[in-house]
């Protein structure tokens, strides 16, 4: 799918620099270095369904920062959908001069949207000139909505980012006065609503919004833009409305031709007679014999091409995979429907109001194993979601208009275990060796991460972990085992200078070779702000540590750390520590069940004394002594 057709008009004005990356904790009020002065924004809409939108925009720049990054502006449109007139646009200095922006500052080309290129997309790109601080630049357009993207529906959101400081927002919505009430649906959040009232033949209604200070997102936030002040317009009451008319272009397209059919018959081997075997099958012929491009016909992001097509041309986007598993499937007397889904790991919830654009991919639901499936995700073995399609709520295209969720990730399907070895020496040198045995989900991320790097480098970066840990010697990775699905083995092996400093007593935090593929690490640091304004992500997992140190001559210990035991709201701790003669036995259990994969503000309350005390563990050192020469 793409939804990035609109990115123009639902473009969030970021016009101030925040200074410095998000922050861990609760959201931060950001240093601002513009901000809009005044926002009107105009929506006439007519009984057809098409439209217009004029927005009108002012802002005012507070810094050499501010001038820098907003002496140029970017609107994006489709023209296969739309038509832009730029009404003014214009630099105001602080003295009162206006400078227009002349014609030759004004340039239009062929336009990329997020990652896709598109040749009906366009960018208009204005040069404001002679921007200083304490100028204002200014521009008004006009965008024509002349085609709908589905059929007989329109849809508009405008969001309102909590990073930009908003003054004198005004916006309007508006239909010929002989059309119902009802023609519009409304859903808003966060603005002071009037209306409606007839104004020239016209029924208005009107919303205002204004905020004194810009923050920074929180970290690992999920579905911001929905819990943020937003305004969303459509003529479609329900998820019903949306589905069908999603199907009416997906369904001419999924044809059983005979070609389909001799193809489904090849795919499926004998003896492969249950609806599991066919799905697992088309599945994998189709993910790895149907390349992902991004192509697009029609007016917008959402018509996929014909099987026949697809066959011809071997690629296709995520449309086009499931109508291509549809139709084989079909084929092979086994239904299956198309399920729209908002892949990422930003977005976990649905908007108050249906719209298309609350997702950006589609994949299929086969009713008669209970089973969604990805045909994009090359990488994953069947049975498994990608983890940003996983615990989602979706539309199923040929259902009743209701949402349905896609299974959560659990802590077992993401699992770790590693075993790591230590011969520590009296003069404080160490050998550490790590194998990490990666299991279920795991095992992709540490197949893709491996293979990402040529053999030739994989020496280097295995020294860079060792640097990155602030230690300094000699590493070598390779591979022990890979089944090719759900379980990948590699080991590291590092050489150390210096894993104890020159001191008679000390203690070193226990760490693998590697702490990836999944980190408790990045959890719990996650775990660190008193509170939090906004949900975050909550992906679970399961990491097991199995350490080894055998104390060479010159070196003992002095004092274990103590066995702990913690088991409390999907939070389970284990740790338990040992010596016999000179060797040292660590073994650590952390798993992570979350009820959900979205942990709210509240919920984070309560987790963060429990996270706290895991991270606690979790570096509490071993106690050692050294025989330092006099």
């Amino acid at each position: 799918m793409n939804t990035g057709t609109r990115q123009g008009m639902l473009k969030l004005w970021a016009c101030v620099l925040l200074c410095g990356a998000a922050l861990s904790g609760k959201a931060q009020e950001a240093q601002v270095h513009a901000k809009i002065e005044s926002f009107t924004n105009a929506y006439a809409f007519e009984a057809t369904g098409l439209y217009t939108n004029e927005l009108d925009i002012v802002i005012r720049v507070l810094s050499p920062e501010g001038a820098r990054d907003n002496s140029r502006e970017q609107i994006s449109y489709n023209t296969s959908l739309q038509s832009m007139d730029i009404l003014v646009a214009e630099t105001v200095k602080a003295s009162g001069q206006v400078l227009p922006v002349k014609p030759d500052a004004i340039n239009t080309q062929s336009g990329q949207l997020g990652a896709i290129t598109r040749q009906d997309a366009k960018i208009v790109v204005i040069t404001f000139p002679s921007v200083a601080p304490g100028d204002a630049v200014h521009y008004r357009i006009r965008m024509t909505q002349t085609q709908l993207e589905l059929p007989g529906r329109f849809f508009e959101l405008r969001p309102l980012s909590d990073n930009v400081i908003w003054n004198n927002v005004v916006i309007t919505a508006s239909l010929p006065e002989q059309l119902e009430e009802s023609f519009l649906h409304i859903f808003s959040k966060g603005l002071r609503q009037s209306g409606p009232s007839i104004e020239n033949g016209r029924r208005v209604w009107s919303w205002r919004y204004e905020s004194k200070v810009a923050s920074i997102a929180e970290a690992n936030e999920v579905d911001g833009v929905w819990d943020r002040p937003h305004l969303m317009l459509s003529n479609a009451g329900s998820w019903r409305d949306v589905a069908e008319a999603y199907a009416s272009l997906h369904r001419p397209k999924v044809r059983v031709t005979e070609r389909v059919r001799k193809l489904a018959a090849e795919i499926v081997v004998p003896g492969s007679t249950t609806d599991m075997d066919k799905v697992r099958l088309v599945q994998d012929w189709v993910r790895h014999n149907i390349r992902y491009v991004a192509t697009y016909i029609g007016p917008g992001g959402f018509e996929p091409h014909d099987v026949e097509w697809i066959l011809d041309h071997r690629y296709g986007d995520c449309k086009d995979h499931v109508v291509m598993m549809e139709a084989l499937l079909r084929a092979l007397d086994v239904e299956s429907t198309p399920a729209l889904i908002n892949a990422g790991t930003t977005t976990y919830s649905l908007p108050a109001a249906p719209s298309p654009y609350a997702f950006n991919h589609v994949i299929n639901y086969v009713p008669s194993i209970k089973r969604y499936v990805d045909a994009t995700a090359e990488r994953y073995p069947f049975g498994y979601l990608p983890t940003e399609d996983a615990g989602k709520p979706v539309l199923q295209v040929y259902g009743d208009g209701s949402i349905a969720y896609t299974p959560a990730v659990t802590s077992q399907q993401r699992r770790v275990k590693r075993t790591t070895r230590i011969d520590l020496r009296g003069n404080g040198s160490a050998t550490r060796e790590t194998d990490i045995e990666a299991l279920g989900l795991a095992a992709v991320q540490a197949r893709v991460a491996y293979n990402a790097v040529e053999p030739a480098q994989r020496t280097s970066t295995a020294v860079r972990q060792l640097f990155a840990d602030g230690l300094q010697g000699s590493a070598t990775q390779q591979m022990l085992a890979d089944n090719g699905t759900d379980r990948f083995v590699q080991r590291i092996q590092q050489e150390i200078d210096e894993l104890l400093p020159p001191e008679e007593f000390t203690s070193f935090t226990l760490r693998p070779a590697n702490t990836g593929p999944i980190s408790a690490f990045t959890l719990l640091n996650s775990f660190i702000a008193k509170a939090r304004s906004h949900a975050m992500l909550c992906e679970p997992l399961h990491v097991e540590d199995h350490y080894v140190i055998t104390l060479e001559k010159g070196v003992s210990a002095l004092k274990l750390p103590r066995d702990r035991m913690l088991e409390e709201s999907g939070v389970r701790y284990a740790g338990k520590h040992s010596i016999e003669g000179n060797v040292v036995t660590v073994d650590r259990v952390f798993d992570w069940s979350p009820s959900s994969t979205v942990c709210t503000a509240k919920q984070y309350l309560t987790l963060l004394p429990l996270m706290r005390k895991v991270a606690g563990f979790y570096t509490t050192g071993l106690l050692v002594q050294r025989d330092i020469p006099e």
